[in-house]
């Protein structure tokens, strides 16, 4: 009988616990996560001398990394000789490392995936043991896609498992680790809008950033407004302008109509400020324009130049020049 531990978080690390607890030909060692139920393991002490005993003392025959972040030291992954799997939510080697999902729409990506690979102590190089790919939806969040891939990931390892326990071998083909790349946490915080882009690269950082109703591990689509930050949610495709890239190229009940640098306008749908959605009104106290609507910009017209922080915050223009509202906090 084949005896497995399971390292990881949240459901998808659950779920696979009680599969493997249930299958014929296996038996459930332990489950090591941040916060471990009565007889778990803490996760943070497999780094440590005596987590790394209480392993031992359990005598596993398989680790499976399930939803998990820790890097697993190489004192660990050596109790285990080759025998220690890691199910990555994204495709290998293309897309290793965090928040490897949204970087995927972030890209333009067509498609994404899962692999479960075999763990060393570089991350996400191991040889591959199975994987699949799917496409990316144009409505895909980063929340979606993440949960979609982490639902391939999780298929693949109890795959994996059940093949184990069958008395099966598992198939491991070495990554072509010229085509290897690394996403990083501190890569994917910077969640300024750059307008200067092309429409359809906004419009996919600002999904990707969405993880409604939760909040996003790694950042969240802003704009800066004279009135103060405001967390862009959703976009949708507004037509051709001739404002200027960052401009407010029209404004009415759906919401601000944002040029970009192609020459294309994206409508904001959705957005926050200090912790609450922005309707028509609220757009306009932001925004510093009392009154009905607006026509879309043409040659000589006096769009608002709303620039991201990136590029220096505010220019003031035309119509546009009122004082600026206090800095509203920001999050939420």
């Amino acid at each position: 009988m084949a005896s497995f531990l399971v390292v990881g978080e949240g459901f998808a690390a659950a779920q696979l616990s009680r599969a493997i607890a249930a299958m014929p030909g296996a038996r459930l060692a332990g489950h090591a996560s941040t916060q471990p139920s009565e007889g778990g393991i803490e996760a943070a002490s497999l780094a440590r001398a005596d987590g790394i005993a209480a392993v031992r003392a359990l005598a596993p025959d398989w680790l499976v990394s399930m939803n998990s972040t820790l890097v697993l030291p190489a004192a660990l992954l050596d109790l285990f000789d080759g025998r220690a799997l890691n199910a990555h939510p994204g495709p290998l080697p293309e897309y290793g490392g965090l928040h490897a999902h949204q970087w995927a729409i972030r890209h333009g990506a067509r498609d994404f995936g899962a692999t479960l690979h075999v763990m060393e102590t570089r991350v996400d190089a191991g040889p591959i043991v199975a994987a699949s790919r799917f496409p990316i939806r144009d409505d895909d969040t980063g929340l979606t896609l993440f949960r979609r891939a982490l639902g391939e990931a999780a298929r693949l390892a109890a795959e994996a498992a059940a093949r184990i326990a069958e008395g099966g071998t598992l198939p491991r083909m070495p990554q072509d680790l010229s085509r290897r790349r690394i996403f990083r946490h501190r890569d994917a915080l910077d969640g300024r809008i750059d307008w200067t882009l092309p429409a359809r690269a906004v419009a996919d950082f600002v999904r990707a950033g969405n993880y409604e109703p939760f909040r996003s591990p790694s950042y969240v689509a802003a704009m800066q407004a004279p009135g103060g930050e405001v967390e862009v949610l959703r976009t949708a495709p507004a037509g051709r302008t001739d404002a200027a890239p960052g401009a407010v190229a029209a404004l009415d009940e759906a919401g601000p109509a944002m040029a970009c640098g192609d020459g294309q306008a994206l409508r904001v749908t959705r957005a926050r400020h200090a912790g609450r959605l922005l309707d028509e009104a609220g757009w306009r106290r932001l925004l510093g324009r009392p009154g009905g609507g607006r026509r879309p910009p043409g040659p000589g017209s006096d769009a608002c130049p709303i620039l991201s922080a990136r590029h220096g915050g505010v220019a003031e223009s035309g119509a546009c020049r009122t004082a600026p509202t206090e800095q509203a906090p920001k999050g939420g």
